[in-house]
């Protein structure tokens, strides 16, 4: 399109390089080509690419879609080519934004996440683990953060202290744990003592003042069965006859 003739030809570099037919590439929003080529970037993704001449570059500036722009959300103020600003306008970290639990808070979206982690409308899980099986799944339920605190109050997966040994378990295992404990209290059905489950059966055998137990003499041959209170009585009374037995 030039149409300038009679060039010397030792001023040929100089025209080509002023002549406002040659062709320009625009590497908005990067600087120069030894720029982008060191952000690997690609034409048409990352830059603009496309090529004028030389008198149609400056006019394309002024209107190219990867020119930079200044993000005007008050406190944001973000460089960015323009053909991105939609999609910076849905993550801006400076935009006002709602809750979308439906609370009453409204902030900067970049305020969002630190507000969900204690927005009382936020779903949240139970999160009780069962304390005697690490790979089971604990507890599943889900409700409202506001109404968690109710819920672990009355979960089968909420701490239980057994109050015999301190052992720590769910209290849906708590019965089971009671049954089990040797440290737990079990009522004897002759002494009417509460003695623990772990020394019941010796107590029952050696121990306990209720228990029948045979006489002293019952190697003799003597088949008196009693208490030991009875026994001391028995065996006063009949001290002549065990002397026979012997």
């Amino acid at each position: 399109g030039c149409s300038q003739s009679g060039i010397r030809l030792s001023m040929r570099d100089v025209h080509d390089r002023e002549c406002m037919f040659v062709r320009r590439r625009c590497f908005f929003p990067f600087q120069t080509n030894e720029e982008a080529r060191r952000e690997k970037a690609k034409a048409g993704v990352d830059f603009c690419g496309r090529y004028f001449t030389k008198f149609a570059f400056v006019s394309h500036l002024a209107e190219c879609d990867w020119r930079s722009i200044k993000c005007d959300v008050r406190g944001c103020g973000e460089l960015l080519p323009f053909c991105k600003m939609k999609q910076h306008a849905a993550t801006c970290p400076s935009v006002i934004v709602r809750c979308s639990n439906g609370c009453d808070w409204e902030g900067k979206r970049k305020e969002l996440t630190a507000h969900k982690a204690e927005c009382p409308r936020e779903y949240v899980k139970c999160g009780l683990i069962a304390l005697d099986d690490e790979d089971a799944q604990g507890c599943l339920h889900g409700c409202e953060r506001s109404m968690i605190d109710g819920h672990r109050a009355e979960c089968d997966y909420r701490v239980w202290t057994c109050p015999n040994c301190d052992t720590q378990t769910n209290a849906y295992l708590a019965v089971r744990h009671g049954d089990q404990c040797g440290e737990s209290r079990q009522k004897c059905p002759n002494c009417r003592k509460l003695i623990r489950r772990k020394v019941f059966d010796t107590h029952l055998d050696e121990f306990c003042d209720g228990a029948s137990k045979p006489c002293t003499f019952a190697s003799f041959g003597c088949l008196e069965h009693g208490t030991v209170q009875e026994l001391t009585t028995h065996e006063r009374q009949a001290a002549p006859r065990h002397l026979r037995l012997v």
